[in-house]
């Protein structure tokens, strides 16, 4: 702790003492500074030490902060870091915060004493005694103050890792962090000693650098207010607010140059419909190039033209500091004093993010707006009507005689009986005047509605009676109005016909109720063509990983073992111009896509994605999208189905903070009339099974081409409009060969080597011609009462609609574990329990399935494998715990 000198000043008035009067004054005034520097490192690790059974050292890490040089006791918090917008490197001070607390007093005391003193004394006259009171008056006066300011700064500093030292088998090896980002102070730079005692330097990419109006820190602009007026909901490129805004700001907008006008009818009452009373939420659509940034409301629509009132509430920015888009390894340090240049590249790769993915529907949201009843108040309408024609029509008023002896009723219950006093002011801007009664002051202020200068003479009123004015933001009592008047001068001698607004500050001329409308809707609709907000359907604004790169070329040959396997040629996945504005490199041809996500829906899983070679891997997800309950490698995921029946009691809606729910299209399952006849009681795997009848039931899907792998980049427009391709579609299989595979049982008395009741029959409607019909029977053994159907079918070019109906040829059968696949795909699915949710089987390849039983505690106690043979276990575990006494 370190502390000022104490500064002290005092102040002694010269005393005075008088045999009539004394006087006294004291003043002390005290400051002084305290400074105390607190750190983390309380708990933080020094160094981790490995020791075998006789004491020596096995391995060991070794953690070494950055202090200061002439005191290794203090921290120093001074580091390199790379600039995010210039690039080059500079010092800056990290991890400090200044705590300043100012603790102001003062004290202080004044005595006043007036007093006075009586004496006594006295005389004889003759016999009498006659006293003589003798008073002797004095007065003092005292005053003390003291005053004091402490101010007291509190520092705390982090500690800054500076270098790891690893010891372990008898080699030892630093890591040194040589820069960080200057935004986050994230690592950015490391340089690590090699057993060949040269150096290798890694390098990572943050993500906010590639993407700064994605991925970077919302503190640039959230927050910002500003009142703009919009064009068509288009902020131009000359507003000062155009550079602070970016796609995807969600903003608070308040209109501010819009009112709703009453016509006046009988009876007085009247309802306005819906009213926005409270401000509402945009958002920044698209930056259209020479044009400005488009606005939108929760409905995708442009905001109307007029004059708003902008608060950023949430920035476009989502702070994703801590993701990286590559990671270099060179054994050249690659910062220079004019930023990033690499050289001598050991090994490299890189990460590309997308904020444009698709959406299961274009859900359209809608917000219910409260409406607001108001009832014209006859009377005061009236009255005020005659008195505001008295006031302006007249020259008493301009000449100060304003006659108020009939003074209507409405004004006298306001301010109070009898004739009021009144005050009156006329300028260029309006006629103000003051009434002032026995209980109470009104207010009037009548001025032009074009804002014109007032005429200073008298006024014809015409137009019939007053109109009320309600503003456009509230549904509060109104107390202003609009009349019509004219008049005539020498530049307007046909005479002028101007709108004056009268507003009162205590007349009121409508009495307003307002009711609320409840909150936001869905409306479940929204498929290709509609406009929607994709912020708010999730096809923009959630920034994902898309894609990863790896850097493939020939590696350099030495004899120089620190100079062998740097790559022969290099070019950067990112380039780093002048500025710093990363972006794409313009030639990429050596970098090989490891992996691509093709599809990824609203909840972040992701259904597709694409390895180097081209083949595609899915997943299917069921109990409201959020357990995986079948993967498949080498298909497309329109083109795999799988249906276990486990979970039709899970609603798979679309639940937002919106009242109301949209169910979501089911990727591959039957209608409502499925859930009567779900079997509880038999199933292959997991709990749930298919009982059908006699009525076969239908799932229908349509076969049609999935869409691209790599969609076609929204172009920045006024509006969005869903395309075709960003809905994520349920089955709808490509044309090739397919795998049909299901579980089935026959309600039999005595079991046979086949089932014949059970049949699964798919239809496939062609570009021309008559339907396609393939009727699937069982084959293979019976195994614990189940057997399954397994064959192929042949989807053609052109097929427009494919229909899977189970059936019942005779007994009541069971179908369960349903699958459609690609012919050259490997597919595996998963049940679970529909209530506590854990994993019942795991069906492989082949759809036979490996069976998982718990104990009461839900540990796992024993697995079991399906085979032809029959069912078999293959282990079982026995778990116990002590009883207690």
């Amino acid at each position: 702790m370190n502390y000022t000198n104490k500064q002290a000043t005092t102040h002694r008035a010269f005393p005075i003492s008088l045999p009539f009067f004394a006087y006294a004054s004291n003043e002390a005034t005290v400051a002084q500074g305290y400074s105390v520097e607190l750190n983390n490192m309380h708990g933080s690790p020094r160094a981790m030490r490995v020791f075998d059974e006789a004491g020596n050292l096995v391995s060991a890490q070794e953690y070494y902060f950055r202090t200061d040089p002439d005191d290794p006791r203090r921290l120093n918090n001074v580091a390199q870091v790379i600039d995010p917008v210039r690039g080059t490197p500079e010092q800056r001070l990290l991890g400090v915060d200044y705590d300043l607390i100012a603790d102001a007093r003062e004290y202080f005391s004044e005595t006043h004493g007036p007093e006075v003193q009586i004496n006594f004394d006295g005389t004889w006259y003759g016999p009498i005694f006659v006293p003589l009171p003798l008073p002797y008056p004095s007065f003092s006066t005292s005053f003390n103050r003291f005053r004091s300011l402490v101010l007291t700064k509190v520092i705390t500093r982090s500690g800054i890792l500076d270098s790891v030292v690893v010891w372990k088998s008898g080699s030892r090896i630093t890591s040194k962090n040589l820069a960080r980002d200057g935004f986050t102070g994230e690592v950015v730079l490391t340089e690590t000693e090699t057993e060949y005692g040269g150096f290798e330097y890694g390098t990572k990419i943050p993500g906010h650098w590639v993407y700064p109006d994605g991925m970077g820190m919302g503190f640039h602009n959230t927050g910002l207010k500003r009142v703009e007026r919009l064009n068509n909901g288009i902020v131009g490129i000359s507003s000062p607010i155009f550079q602070s805004l970016v796609m995807g700001d969600e903003l608070m907008v308040e209109r501010l140059d819009s009112h709703i006008f009453i016509t006046t009818t009988w009876p007085p009452s009247t309802t306005l419909g819906p009213l926005k009373l409270s401000p509402d939420r945009a958002w920044v659509l698209s930056d259209v190039p020479g044009t400005g940034k488009v606005i939108v409301d929760e409905k995708g629509n442009r905001l109307p033209t007029g004059v708003y009132a902008l608060k950023i509430i949430r920035s476009g920015r989502r702070n994703m500091q801590s993701l990286f888009a590559g990671q270099l390894l060179t054994t050249q340090n690659p910062l220079g004093a004019d930023g990033l240049r690499f050289a001598n590249v050991l090994d490299a790769a890189a990460i590309e993010y997308n904020n444009y993915w698709q959406t299961y529907a274009g859900f359209e949201r809608s917000t219910p707006v409260d409406t607001c009843t108001c009832v014209t108040l006859e009377k005061a309408l009236l009255h005020t009507d005659t008195f505001t024609k008295k006031l302006l029509t007249g020259p008493d008023l301009l000449a100060g005689r304003l006659d108020l002896s009939s003074i209507p009723d409405v004004l006298s219950t306001a301010i109070g009986s009898g004739v009021p006093k009144y005050s009156t002011q006329v300028d260029g801007t309006g006629l103000f005047i003051t009434f002032t009664g026995s209980s109470g002051q009104c207010d009037f202020t009548v001025q032009r509605t074009d804002g014109k200068p007032f005429p200073l003479r008298p006024l014809n009123i015409s137009g019939g009676l007053p109109r009320p004015i309600l503003g456009s933001t509230s549904c509060t009592d109104s107390y202003t109005f609009l009349i019509k008047a004219s008049y005539q001068d020498q530049d307007h001698p046909a005479g002028v016909t101007i709108d004056l607004k009268v507003s009162s500050s205590c007349i009121k001329i409508l009495d307003c109720t307002e009711k609320p409308a409840g909150r936001s809707q869905i409306t479940c609709t929204g498929g290709p063509g509609a406009v929607v907000n994709p912020w708010l359907n999730g096809i923009l604004g959630n920034w994902r990983p898309a894609a990863t790169y790896k850097y493939v070329t020939n590696r350099r040959a030495s004899d120089n073992p620190q100079e062998r396997g740097v790559y022969e040629d290099f070019a950067p996945f990112w380039a780093f111009p002048t500025g710093f504005r990363i972006s794409p490199a313009p030639n990429r041809s050596l970098w090989q896509n490891a992996s691509k996500s093709t599809i990824i829906d609203p909840f972040g899983k992701v259904l597709e994605s694409k390895d180097p070679l081209g083949i595609y891997f899915s997943e299917l997800y069921g109990f409201n999208h959020s357990l995986v309950t079948a993967v498949a490698a080498n298909a497309r995921y329109n083109s795999v189905a799988f249906d276990g029946f486990e979970d039709y009691y899970y609603k798979n809606f679309s639940d937002t903070s919106f009242v109301g729910a949209c169910p979501l299209p089911p990727h591959f399952k039957g209608g409502a009339n499925f859930i009567p006849n779900l079997d509880f009681t038999q199933s292959h795997s997991g709990m749930v099974s298919l009982r059908v009848r006699n009525t076969p039931l239908d799932v229908v899907r349509a076969s049609i081409r999935s869409c691209d792998t790599d969609r076609v980049r929204w172009t920045p427009a006024a509006q969005y409009v869903v395309q075709d391709c960003d809905l994520i579609k349920p089955f709808a299989p490509l044309p090739g060969k397919y795998v049909l595979s299901v579980w089935t049982k026959e309600q039999t008395a005595s079991l046979t080597e086949r089932y014949l009741s059970p049949t699964v029959a798919v239809e496939i409607v062609p570009a021309s011609g008559p339907a396609i019909v393939r009727n699937f029977s069982t084959a293979g053994p019976i195994i614990e009462g189940w057997q399954l159907v397994n064959d192929t079918l042949v989807i053609p070019t052109g097929a427009r609609s494919i229909k899977v109906s189970f059936r019942a040829q005779g007994a009541p059968c069971l179908f369960d574990d349903f699958r459609l696949q690609p012919f050259e795909s490997a597919m595996q699915s998963f049940s679970y329990h529909p209530r506590h949710i854990r994993q019942m089987a795991a069906l492989d390849e082949n759809n036979y399935a490996s069976f998982y039983e718990y104990d009461s505690e839900g540990l796992l106690a024993r697995t079991k494998k399906e085979t032809e043979q029959g069912i078999v276990t293959l282990k079982e575990i026995r778990d116990s715990k002590p009883k207690k006494q």
